[in-house]
């Protein structure tokens, strides 16, 4: 059986202003005292940021947000994303923090060595336009640890 799977329509800029906020936000708490620059990528490079100290990358950062708690069992990471991530490991041996902004805390999970992930057929009906699904990998709760709480 074939399935046809229709995106919604791209709306607008890849990333909207909130999203880029919280990332900035978010970032910048992450990096705070630490002597690590973080550098935005551009779209073509998939993941968020590179941090470096020195102009020696010591990492890339993933920052995503949820509008849900963080009482999960799983979360869903795009597999082109974690692709990106497994790639840049196997290059560079560079690891990648997977940091999620949820609406009671930020965790981070950090990326790239292991690759044993089930991936699945993910996503969700959010308008009218048809399903927004896409192969993801399913990252269990317990490889994240809460970075700090979020004020409400």
């Amino acid at each position: 059986m074939i399935n046809t799977v229709q995106k919604r329509p791209f709306k607008g800029n890849y990333e909207t202003a909130e999203h880029r906020l919280v990332e900035q936000q978010v970032v910048a708490r992450l990096i705070k005292g630490t002597g690590l620059t973080a550098t935005k990528l551009p779209k073509r490079d998939v993941l968020d940021f590179v941090l470096t100290q020195d102009d020696k990358v010591v990492c890339f950062a993933e920052i995503r947000s949820r509008n849900i708690s963080s009482d999960l069992e799983f979360f869903h990471l795009p597999l082109k994303k974690f692709n990106v991530i497994r790639n840049h490991y196997e290059a560079s041996k560079t690891i990648t923090a997977l940091v999620v902004q949820f609406t009671d805390k930020v965790m981070r999970a950090w990326l790239g060595k292991t690759r044993e992930h089930r991936v699945v057929l993910w996503g969700t009906q959010s308008s009218d336009d048809g399903f927004d699904i896409e192969p993801t990998v399913k990252i269990e709760m317990n490889r994240f640890e809460e970075m700090w709480e979020v004020e409400a």
